[in-house]
Order: structure tokens, then C-alpha cells, then sequence
């Protein structure tokens, strides 16, 4: 169900007609990856965990929409 939800969410993102706060999107990515940890974000990396990497996928897109900004 979460990966389908992220699916979504990155789908809309790609269109640039989402009305999602990027902001508040960003800090809560932010406290996902804080509450991980640099040694869980690793260890689920080199597992190919799905949740993580549509997460980073999710980033990815924000990065693309905003630019340098």
C-alpha cells in the first residue's frame, strides 16, 4: 500500500500538476531519512528496499521540478 501511495505521489510530481507543499514534503523526507539512520539507509540500500528507493525517486523528482532552488 505505501509503495503504491509513493507511486502515486511521484507520478504527479512528474506532471508538475500536483498542488503537494514541497516544502512540508521535504521535511518529512528529512525526518524519514534521520529516523533511519546513515547505517539502516545502507544496510535497506544494498537489500534493494522498495519503500527507500521510492522515497529517493520521490526526491529525485523535487530536485527535477525546483532546480537549483
Amino acid at each position: 500500500m505505501l509503495v503504491k501511495c509513493l507511486i502515486k505521489l511521484t507520478k504527479s510530481l512528474e506532471t508538475g500538476r500536483s498542488n503537494i507543499d514541497i516544502s512540508a514534503l521535504l521535511l518529512s523526507l528529512h525526518d524519514y531519512f534521520m529516523f533511519l539512520g546513515v547505517e539502516e539507509i545502507r544496510k535497506r540500500s544494498a537489500a534493494e528496499d522498495k519503500p527507500l528507493r521510492m522515497v529517493k525517486t520521490i526526491l529525485h523528482q523535487i530536485c527535477k521540478l525546483t532546480g537549483y532552488n
